[in-house]
């Protein structure tokens, strides 16, 4: 655990190619990637009379295909030994970029988007009345 603090591991300029995360990550970002292509099309499909619901399913869109797309890159580079490009120091931003992802989209939920649900709703109940 101590190696993981210390810089020469991290900035490494060509790690091992054959590390045991390999196949496990290389699922996780090809999960990701075609959650990135098909989440945000059944939510439009579902739900395409309601505006907040488009805009969460961009959202997800952007944040799963940016992260799949540089994880799954950067997966390559490692596996074909490409100094520089493969340092572990990338994995790493990577993994924060993605905490920061799930933070802001967990924040944009709770405050955002069930604020644009509620005046949806209301802005649809009081159109009703208006409609003749």
């Amino acid at each position: 655990m101590y190696k993981f603090f210390n810089y020469q591991y991290l900035f490494e300029q060509n790690p091992p190619a054959d590390f045991k995360f390999l196949l496990p990550l290389s699922v996780f970002f090809a999960l990701m990637l075609l959650a990135g292509i098909f989440v945000p099309f059944f939510l439009k499909r579902k739900f395409k009379q309601i505006l907040p619901y488009k805009n969460l399913a961009n959202k997800i869109q952007t944040e799963f295909l940016i992260i799949s797309i540089v994880g799954l890159l950067l997966l390559f580079f490692r596996n074909q030994g490409i100094p520089y490009l493969s340092a572990r120091v990338l994995f790493l931003a990577l993994f924060g970029y993605f905490i920061y992802s799930v933070v802001s989209f967990l924040i944009y939920y709770k405050k955002g988007f069930l604020r644009q649900i509620s005046e949806f709703e209301e802005s649809q109940r009081k159109l009703k009345y208006f409609r003749r």
